[in-house]
């Protein structure tokens, strides 16, 4: 049964089948082999989309969020073209899950992810807590990820410690 049918009336938050179906998405965001479209395809047409990677402490996350389908595509863009991954591990599946007001789902997980630089081949641990909320029709609305493993690990603030920058300096006299 594909997740877009899934009647959110046969489901309770402990169903197994809520669990496959945020695994089978966090395994394909966090995964190096899916396109950025493909990736789009989990994500709510009917609401408006939200991804905010950020990190613990963070003074203002609010920099660190993509709004709408066009801005969660170039996340991935930017992803895609600066970092290969590792699948991604989770460490619980899910810490807790509960009905919201409008009647979808939160789920909050925690997990690993190892980060490859493709410029230099350096890579990183990123651990972190993700919390997802989910329509109707189990498709993501929101998808907050917070870095539990400090600032510097942060994706969206991450430093690639091997790139050689070179700089041209012209002095005018």
């Amino acid at each position: 049964m594909m997740a877009t049918s899934l009647d959110m009336d046969a489901i309770n938050p402990t169903s197994p089948q809520l669990s496959v179906v945020v695994d089978k998405l966090l395994q394909s965001l966090f995964s190096a082999n899916v396109s950025s479209n493909d990736r789009l395809s989990y994500f709510s047409k009917s609401r408006s989309v939200t991804i905010q990677h950020s990190y613990e402490g963070c003074p203002s996350p609010s920099m660190y969020r993509f709004t709408g389908l066009n801005a969660v595509r170039s996340y991935f863009d930017l992803i895609a073209t600066h970092y290969d991954c590792t699948p991604l591990r989770l460490h619980s599946v899910p810490i807790r899950t509960r009905t919201t007001e409008e009647g979808t789902w939160q789920t909050v997980i925690q997990a690993t992810v190892l980060w490859t630089w493709k410029s230099s081949g350096l890579t990183w641990q990123e651990d972190f807590t993700c919390t997802l909320d989910l329509d109707a029709g189990l498709k993501v609305a929101s998808l907050v990820i917070l870095t539990t493993s400090g600032e510097d690990t942060c994706l969206m603030r991450a430093v690639d410690p091997g790139r050689k920058v070179e700089f041209n300096v012209h002095v005018h006299r």
